[in-house]
């Protein structure tokens, strides 16, 4: 089932995009993507049209990883790795030169970027020209 076909058959059911999502099982940024022909999952595009063909709700997909964690699952290993961090040695902790060097290769990448360097100089200028008395 295509995008277009996805959307006919939303349509058809007189659903709302959100509606469609929770049938299908993913997350309304999913199943636009899905709506839209943006590239999403093969599994997931086929779980879209599975809830659109059937009007039936189909269970949720997790993705992967740290993505299909719940919260308090990812924030308990987050502080499982944190003290394990603190138990086998001190924790890193940046010099003031080591902080220098950092921000100097952060400023170099963002600066190769002209369009981006007009950009932020462009709206630099607006907001002095509003400041100005």
């Amino acid at each position: 089932m295509n995008c277009v076909e996805i959307k006919a058959a939303r349509l058809m059911r007189d659903l709302t995009q959100k509606e469609a999502a929770a049938l299908s099982g993913v997350s309304l940024h999913v199943y636009l993507n899905a709506e839209m022909g943006c590239p999403v999952a093969p599994k997931v595009r086929a779980q879209v049209a599975a809830a659109m063909q059937t009007g039936q709700q189909q269970p949720i997909y997790r993705g992967q990883g740290f993505a299909s964690m719940d919260p308090e699952r990812r924030t308990e290993l987050a502080r499982q790795g944190g003290k394990a961090a603190h138990a086998y040695s001190d924790p890193h902790q940046f010099t003031s030169a080591e902080a220098s060097e950092a921000g100097r290769k952060g400023g170099e990448s963002v600066s190769r970027d002209s369009g981006h360097m007009a950009r932020i100089g462009r709206k630099g200028g607006l907001v002095r020209k509003v400041e100005r008395p």
